[in-house]
């Protein structure tokens, strides 16, 4: 699972939780959305957006088969980040 805390308040809240294991990955510019890896195997896994305003979580990537994505850095502006892949 993935959980956050608010250093202001101390309120910690789970953004991200489920059967499989997964590892918070990069904060946007802005704060609002953070990339999560949510590791399937050693040679398989999906990058997840989560909103943390709205609470939505959102698979990027959906796929079958052992195909690796891993999210990079976010663009200065927000606008979108890097991903790298061994898809094709």
């Amino acid at each position: 699972d993935i959980a956050i805390r608010d250093v202001r308040t101390g309120e910690v809240r789970r953004v991200l939780a489920g059967d499989a294991v997964y590892d918070a990955a990069r904060w946007s510019p802005d704060g609002r959305y953070l990339t999560a890896v949510e590791a399937r195997s050693n040679t398989d896994n999906e990058v997840h957006l989560i909103d943390l305003q709205t609470g939505e979580t959102t698979a990027l990537f959906p796929h079958e088969g052992q195909i690796q994505y891993d999210p990079g850095p976010w663009a200065v502006d927000g606008s979108g980040f890097y991903v790298v892949t061994n898809r094709d």
